[in-house]
């Protein structure tokens, strides 16, 4: 089983870059799944699917889940665009109940215990998948830092740097 090292931050911290970077340096990568449930979503018609929060981050749990579920087995290690557990900083974030979202620590993460927080780059532009204000980006980041120290994992904030300069700081971190 590889070592799961997740990738995390609030919208814009430069996250699905960093993983880029990361695969162009030969590391197996697993992209953000929020993104691919709403290019499915929307290629169905939902154009927003977000708007119902329960069965969009079922769903995007769902697609992660299957993701790290279906890694080659050997694999050493695996970078993460974003983890099980941001989903719930996304329903603090709108003070919303997680209801139906499938979370717990023990049985479902197996991730290694440190998530790299990607702080933001000091620019922010909205997209039609990066639907946050830059107010609400910070806060999510926020949420999100809470929401990994919670459940136990320390937080390695990773700063603005250069994409390089950000790989290599994780990867010298990982490789200690």
């Amino acid at each position: 089983m590889p070592k799961k090292y997740v990738l995390t931050g609030g919208p814009g911290t430069g996250k699905s870059a960093l993983l880029l970077e990361l695969e162009r340096r030969g590391e197996y990568v697993v992209r953000e799944a929020a993104i691919d449930v709403i290019f499915l979503s929307q290629a169905k018609g939902i154009m927003e699917p977000w708007r119902d929060i329960d069965a969009f981050q079922d769903e995007i749990v769902r697609l992660q889940l299957h993701r790290e579920r279906n890694l080659p087995s050997d694999l050493g290690r695996v970078f993460l665009d974003r983890g099980i557990p941001d989903g719930l900083a996304y329903f603090k974030l709108k003070n919303v109940p997680p209801t139906t979202f499938v979370f717990g620590r023990s049985g479902v993460l197996d991730y290694e215990s440190s998530a790299f927080f990607l702080e933001p780059l000091g620019i922010y532009n909205q997209t039609k998948t990066r639907r946050e204000s830059q107010s609400e980006a910070e806060e999510l980041g926020n949420l999100l830092i809470k929401v990994y120290e919670h459940i136990g994992f320390d937080i390695v904030k990773i700063p603005p740097l250069s994409v390089e300069e950000r790989a290599n700081l994780i990867l010298s971190r990982i490789n200690q």
